[in-house]
């Protein structure tokens, strides 16, 4: 069960009558020294607290709670030995830890995280609200995080949850599945077909495996892209890039949800640099937009009606059955390099891909290689 927050001690003067000084309409508090001591080490402790939690140290809420509050029934040469020691070690070990991760950050504002995470036992809040109330984090902490992300902190320890992060990692798993299950399915492609009879459950098993993480990876690298592109736009509606162009195209980034994937692919690069990055025929628009975005539109709509002449006029259905692990892996690469030029397009060779879009490089790499060996 949660535990009550302890009372703190307070010390009230007693109202005595004097009859030249009129009595204060108010109770007067004051602190004495027990009580300094006890603030100090509270305070000290409670910043602690936090620092163990954002590392993952703390292991329950009742533990975190508890960290911030001296029993009131203490002794005062604990207490003493207990103020000696913030002094010499815990301010130190505070003080260098915030400062390699936060900017602006002291006991004050850790002890006011405390009582924030305190009261909901852990806090999901977005990063700029987070930086705005308490402090800011530093970027070799972010590593590429987006403005748009949420700071989450529970016992876990500190995270930042944003989509590209989650949708990458969705196609990382349907990678891994997806060559897996291609490994294991190799020897019944070479047996007999007897054999191979008496274990069709087991097999078939695989094949449904195999295909569900095909069509989530092809389907989860179209989000990927419309995340990041709709995340830059975001940051520039909302102050966090700098950016000097027309109304319209300001209007544009306002609205951009409601324009095509094509339309954001070309225009939003284009208006966040001033520099158009390709055009409709290049060659890494027309691999997403006219090679694998029917693959995607026929597993978010599928249908057994023709796609009009003007759209390409092809065979949803027959387009839906022949997404298999070639065209998961080819949707991979193509959405992850659309992705870095449009980074490097933006921020410039010198900033490092995020670290989201490093790993599914490395994804492409072993699963790749696990096609080859399989081959």
């Amino acid at each position: 069960d949660r535990p009550l927050p302890l009372e703190g001690i307070t010390h009230e003067l007693q109202r005595r009558n004097h009859s030249r000084t009129k009595t204060p309409s108010w109770p007067i508090v004051m602190a004495g020294g027990r009580e300094r001591e006890v603030q100090q080490i509270e305070r000290a402790n409670r910043a602690a607290a936090v620092g163990r939690l954002l590392l993952g140290e703390i292991h329950s809420w009742r533990e975190f709670i508890e960290a911030g509050h001296l029993p009131p029934d203490l002794p005062r040469r604990n207490i003493k030995a207990g103020a000696r020691d913030v002094r010499r070690n815990v301010s130190k070990r505070i003080n260098s830890w915030v400062k390699r991760n936060f900017l602006n950050a002291d006991a004050d504002r850790l002890g006011e995280l405390f009582e924030a995470i305190k009261d909901h036992w852990g806090l999901e809040i977005p990063l700029r609200e987070f930086e705005a109330r308490f402090f800011k984090v530093r970027n070799e902490v972010l590593r590429g995080t987006p403005s748009h992300a949420t700071v989450v902190i529970s016992l876990w320890g500190l995270a930042f949850m944003f989509p590209e992060d989650f949708l990458t990692k969705d196609i990382i798993t349907a990678l891994n599945v997806a060559t897996n299950s291609e490994q294991e399915l190799q020897p019944d492609k070479r047996a007999i077909h007897n054999r191979i009879a008496q274990e069709r459950e087991s097999i078939g098993a695989l094949l449904r495996q195999k295909g569900h993480a095909q069509r989530s990876g092809v389907h989860a690298c179209f989000s990927l892209l419309e995340a990041y592109l709709n995340g830059l736009a975001w940051a520039a509606v909302d102050g966090h890039l700098e950016l000097s162009c027309p109304q319209e195209d300001m209007a544009y980034l306002e609205h951009c949800t409601e324009k095509s994937l094509r339309s954001r692919l070309i225009n939003i690069p284009r208006i966040l640099t001033g520099e158009q990055l390709w055009g409709e025929s290049d060659e890494r628009v027309t691999g997403i937009i006219e090679i694998l975005k029917p693959y995607r539109d026929s597993l978010t709509h599928p249908s057994p009606f023709r796609v009009p002449e003007k759209f390409g006029g092809y065979d949803k259905l027959s387009t839906f059955y022949r997404v298999d692990l070639d065209t998961a892996i080819l949707a991979v690469q193509l959405i992850s390099e659309a992705v870095r030029a449009i980074h490097r397009h933006v921020w410039g060779e010198a900033k490092p891909d995020p670290s989201w879009l490093t790993d599914l490089k490395k994804a492409i790499e072993r699963a790749r290689a696990k096609t080859e060996e399989t081959a």
